[in-house]
């Protein structure tokens, strides 16, 4: 869907697009949360657009305003902010941290302390509010359960290197192909893994146990994780809710698997799919299915379905369907 004549993020989820302060703060409040906005400079004209995708934890969000605007959630409590600019700038302040937001400085806010920002006329923003639930049940699988202190994150996030940078680029990159949400096995992936990088790749008050070596999880309990994503490969799986089912960490349990393995849970998790959907294609006829759609079934996406198919059986997956 366009508006304006410009196709924005998340266009088929359109929540608004005026120029009514007091609808844009109400149809706001709804996916986000009560605040202020206020506008900063009577020289410009609101001219906001927001579009919001749901997910089954995650909500993704685009939004403008147009013109230079306060915007004052105060504190959010059920929920992280994760606000990445993809233009203009902002000065946020939660509660006694600042940060110059840019498209190389972001935010990750703490909920627990009030949260205010200034933006400028320019700002375009992608917006993932994480539930404080969702958050802390993601923590609660790396360590263990072990959890003492609530979260706290440092509210700025450089993006511009490294491993932050990387985790940004493959954000940026989902946005644009939002047709993988749809996909049932792929989804709780996403979901877990944005958090996950978020949590290792953000400065917060777990930082230095999450930095440190865990002991690996027993032969008995690798062993029921196996043992699971065999018996279930078709179920919703992720690395963290194999762990929590066998009762150990994540960070024993990834132990466990990469010195035993040689691989990650997640890892070993699309071997065992690579598999089943190898089963499906030598079972189905070329008019009954595509190598896509297999892939997709099984949580995969082209072009990577095929080169990982090709470099473990050696042969392309179109071929294996047409019983070459």
């Amino acid at each position: 869907m366009e508006q304006d004549g410009k196709r924005y993020p998340f266009a088929d989820y359109p929540v608004f697009a005026s120029t009514d302060i007091d609808e844009v703060r109400e149809k706001m409040a709804r996916i986000m949360c009560p605040h202020v906005l206020k506008p900063l400079d009577a020289g410009f004209r609101l001219d906001a657009v927001m579009n919001s995708m749901p997910l089954d934890h995650l909500v993704l969000s685009y939004v403008h305003y147009g013109a230079p605007v306060y915007v004052g959630p105060g504190r959010t409590q059920s929920f992280t902010a994760v606000q990445i600019p993809v233009a203009g700038h902002g000065t946020i302040l939660n509660g006694l941290t600042v940060v110059d937001s840019s498209p190389e400085r972001i935010l990750v806010s703490r909920p627990d302390e009030p949260l205010g920002m200034k933006l400028s006329a320019d700002t375009r923003l992608l917006l993932v509010k994480v539930p404080t639930e969702f958050m802390t049940q993601k923590l609660s699988d790396v360590l263990g359960g072990l959890l003492g202190e609530e979260l706290r994150f440092e509210p700025g996030m450089d993006v511009t290197k490294g491993l932050q940078r990387r985790w940004l680029e493959d954000f940026v990159n989902h946005v644009q192909h939002m047709h993988l949400f749809a996909r049932r096995l792929y989804l709780p992936i996403f979901e877990e893994r944005f958090v996950l990088s978020l949590l290792f790749r953000q400065e917060n008050n777990y930082s230095d146990i999450l930095a440190h070596r865990a002991v690996p999880a027993s032969p008995v309990k690798r062993r029921e994780a196996q043992d699971l994503l065999h018996a279930t490969p078709d179920d919703a799986h992720t690395e963290g809710s194999i762990a929590r089912s066998v009762d150990v960490s994540l960070r024993s349990l990834q132990q466990a698997f990469h010195g035993h393995l040689g691989r990650s849970v997640g890892e070993y998790l699309a071997d065992v799919r690579l598999r089943r959907a190898r089963e499906e294609l030598l079972q189905a006829a070329p008019y009954e299915t595509t190598v896509r759609a297999v892939a997709a079934r099984w949580g995969f996406v082209e072009p990577n379905f095929s080169l990982r198919f090709i470099a473990t059986y050696g042969e392309w997956p179109i071929d294996t369907l047409r019983g070459r």
